[in-house]
């Protein structure tokens, strides 16, 4: 399973062509992207954000961006990816940058397709380990197990499909974020345009039957109209208090 949408990108980079070449291909597939010119920029950013990937231009005005990437190394250990992307190709810089962390090299000038496939891949891998990390999702009267096709509501166990296993975990893992149809298709299906619609809002169905998410249910997975759905935590006990005071 891939996971793109509401994920934050930080790029260093210091030519400001190439950067909106990149920002536009990831704003294309929902990815947000943050771009620093300089490697000053991106450390004093660090202090306060967090990135989900980084692509770091190999030599910017101040610097090379092996500084960098032992910065974030330290900071992240190995479980945040980094991506190079330079003009310059060479064998020694390309093995280089991969021996001291980086997790990939991308050349410029960027193939748009290739380039998104890259990221697609590279986030996967990332989203796979963190879901390795977690063992199970638990939220409200449910419990979810990332290796199997088994989720506990109110402590009995309910069976689930491989899809509605991935889907319910994807929903769960992007609390109150508005999920397109486009999306859950290209990140649990992994399909663009081919898939119908009406696919996934079967699945969806599904989920609600099955995990108990009614409207009478703290934890619900909303329908938002001409966009998609999102998973939502009521607090259904403040909703019943704030009644009983009108």
């Amino acid at each position: 399973m891939s996971v793109l949408l509401n994920k934050k990108i930080a790029l260093l980079e210091d030519d400001l062509l190439q950067a909106e070449v990149v920002q536009s291909a990831l704003a294309a597939d929902s990815i947000e992207c943050h771009h620093f010119h300089s490697i000053m920029d991106l450390s004093t950013a660090l202090k306060s954000e967090k990135f989900d990937l980084f692509l770091l231009d190999w030599q910017v005005e101040d610097g090379c961006a092996e500084t960098i990437l032992h910065l974030l190394r330290d900071m992240y250990n190995d479980k945040t990816p980094v991506l190079i992307i330079s003009i310059h190709g060479d064998e020694s810089i390309v093995s280089h940058a991969l021996n001291i962390g980086a997790d990939g090299f991308i050349r410029k000038p960027i193939r748009v397709k290739e380039f998104i496939a890259r990221i697609r891949a590279t986030l996967r891998r990332c989203y796979d380990r963190v879901l390795e990390d977690l063992g199970s999702i638990q939220i409200a009267h449910i419990e979810l197990y990332e290796m199997e096709n088994v989720v506990m509501v109110h402590g009995k166990p309910v069976a689930l499909t491989r899809l509605e296993r991935q889907l319910a975990c994807y929903f769960c893992l992007h609390m109150n974020q508005t999920l397109t149809r486009k999306a859950l298709m290209e990140n649990i299906w992994q399909h663009s345009d081919s898939l119908q619609t009406r696919t996934i809002d079967a699945h969806v169905n599904q989920i609600r039957r099955k995990l108990q998410l009614n409207e009478h249910s703290e934890l619900q997975i909303q329908s938002i109209r001409g966009e998609g759905y999102r998973c939502v935590l009521l607090d259904i006990h403040a909703e019943m208090r704030e009644l009983c005071t009108q």
